[in-house]
């Protein structure tokens, strides 16, 4: 009896423990798996005729994290999020050859989360970045385009939030299609540009990409690279 009760105790501790975007992230895996290659291409029009991704967008619009959810589970469920509606607004406007050929696809609330509206910039820089202040958060959200860091096949989890970002932080830095790096001089993703007052709170552009690998001198010269935002399709 006593050995029962410890085995029913201990599974209520493994439930109580589970994350609870579980359901969320186990199916969003799967779509992952399916229509993202390794080097982070998407496969669109597989993902729009995909029924378990119209699942994975119904399920993200019914919950949002709540004051029972750790730090990291907040974090995962957020880029997840950011990932699944820049996926779903393009294909519910494809073919595109860039997410930019919709109308105004950063500041338009087209996003529907527990009864409110919210645009894709106000998940990035409302609640993303000024909540978690991490800057690796740029290198596991994708804007749907060639130049922005590949989409991981992974989803995040609150497990696996930490070691992801600097699985995925270390592999941008090796990527010579978006930064080129030299001892002395760099042409680096405007990325570092556009959200250097982030990098700051890392101690510089310089001293984190030095931290995830990149073979760069203190003071090395910077300069960045045009942006391509063509469509990241397979």
């Amino acid at each position: 009896m006593k050995q029962l009760l410890f085995i029913f105790a201990l599974l209520l501790g493994m439930t109580a423990q589970a994350d609870p975007g579980d359901e969320m992230t186990v199916i969003w895996n799967r779509v992952l798996k399916r229509h993202v290659t390794a080097d982070g291409r998407v496969d669109y029009p597989g993902i729009k005729a995909d029924k378990e991704f119209s699942q994975v967008v119904s399920l993200f619009q019914k919950q949002t994290p709540d004051g029972t959810w750790t730090k990291s589970e907040s974090l995962a469920y957020w880029m997840n999020a950011y990932n699944v509606f820049a996926i779903k607004l393009v294909v519910d406007h494809y073919p595109v050859k860039s997410i930019n050929d919709i109308d105004n696809p950063w500041k338009q609330k087209s996003i529907k989360i527990a009864g409110k509206s919210y645009s894709l910039d106000q998940i990035e820089n409302e609640i993303i970045r000024p909540t978690f202040k991490d800057a690796r958060i740029h290198f596991g959200i994708n804007c749907a385009s060639e130049s922005c860091p590949p989409i991981s096949r992974t989803a995040f989890t609150g497990t696996n939030v930490n070691s992801e970002l600097d699985r995925l932080a270390r592999a941008f830095m090796k990527d010579t299609k978006r930064n080129k790096f030299q001892e002395s001089s760099a042409q680096v993703s405007k990325i570092f540009d556009w959200f250097s007052v982030d990098f700051e709170k890392e101690g510089g552009v310089i001293a984190f990409m030095k931290k995830h690998g990149a073979n760069i001198e203190n003071g090395a010269n910077l300069s960045y690279l045009d942006y391509d935002w063509s469509l990241n399709s397979k």
